[in-house]
């Protein structure tokens, strides 16, 4: 079972290696019971479950490696980019993670959609909230630009009805690290009650994932406001929210992420500038309520007045 039975190009597989890659799960969990307890190579034979979104080989195969957490991380990294929309390989995988994961993992469950695994997983580890790319972005200008946010769904009048009544315990997936048994159980039992009950009427487990992201986008974002203030030098902060974050939120009509940035930012709005900017903006998208809440803040005196007139907004 050891011994190298395939070659492909420089690389060679095992027999385990060659059952995960054709998706055999029971032979794979067969296979696992025979080797040996010295045997301690199954790190290729992890990252390629990962990477085809096998949830049964996963978890057979993880606890196999847990004393190699980089191979728990890098089979992490191979669902996320592999099988972006097999979410339970995904939180599996990062509920056993012991090292952070790579900055592109973090922008791709933002752009899949899994904010609470995002969430999670910079509540675990601080750095990520505050982490950019090559390009020098930041996890919520990703999060700003895909805009899950409440204030960005188009929602007619019966999906407004249900969204309201659609408790979100029973849709939030949240993560934890009890051993409460009992915990464990009650959640399964929500989780199967929700998948149930929502077969008949998709649109209802539709909205109820729209909720749930939109509740873990707001909290994503005040987190990484909070962490940005300790984190980051105040002057190439303000420059990161003008330029890149409050007035692209405000053109996509994204009040949420505005009113965060307000009220970490206060001082956000003593720039007349900027102020000029923001409020042109917010006029000629014509966003009721990010005009009443910049109206709000606005501390230059007749600043608005000036810009109806100037700028010739009233026509």
């Amino acid at each position: 079972m050891m011994a190298k039975v395939m070659t492909v190009e420089h690389d060679q597989f095992t027999v385990l290696d060659v059952a995960v890659m054709f998706a055999q799960d029971q032979l794979v969990e067969n296979l696992i019971e025979c080797f040996p307890p010295e045997y301690k190579d199954f790190s290729s034979a992890l990252y390629n479950a990962a990477k085809g979104g096998r949830i049964r080989m996963v978890m057979a195969l993880v606890d196999k490696v847990d004393a190699e957490p980089e191979s728990v991380a890098l089979a992490f990294s191979a669902a996320v980019s592999g099988a972006p929309m097999q979410k339970e390989v995904i939180s599996y995988l990062a509920r056993r993670t012991t090292s952070a994961p790579h900055y592109s993992s973090l922008t791709t469950l933002i752009k899949t959609g899994h904010l609470d695994i995002a969430l999670y997983l910079a509540h675990r580890y601080a750095e990520l909230a505050t982490s950019k790319d090559r390009e020098n972005r930041s996890p919520l200008e990703y999060l700003v630009k895909m805009n899950y946010f409440l204030s960005g769904a188009k929602l007619n009048f019966w999906e407004r009805f249900i969204y309201k009544c659609i408790p979100l315990c029973l849709v939030d997936t949240s993560f934890d690290n009890s051993n409460d048994m009992k915990m464990t159980r009650a959640k399964r039992f929500k989780t199967l009650i929700w998948n149930f009950g929502t077969i008949p009427a998709p649109f209802i487990k539709r909205i109820g994932e729209s909720k749930l992201r939109h509740e873990c986008s707001i909290e994503f974002a005040n987190l990484a406001l909070t962490k940005m203030k300790t984190h980051m030098e105040t002057p190439e902060l303000l420059q990161l929210l003008t330029l890149h974050i409050v007035l692209h939120a405000t053109c996509s009509g994204i009040y949420e992420i505005v009113k965060l940035c307000i009220k970490h930012f206060p001082e956000l709005m003593w720039d007349k500038n900027f102020t000029k900017e923001l409020i042109k903006e917010v006029v000629n998208g014509r966003h009721v309520e990010l005009f009443r809440l910049v109206n709000a803040h606005n501390t230059i005196p007749y600043l608005i007045d000036n810009i109806w007139t100037v700028e010739g907004l009233l026509v």
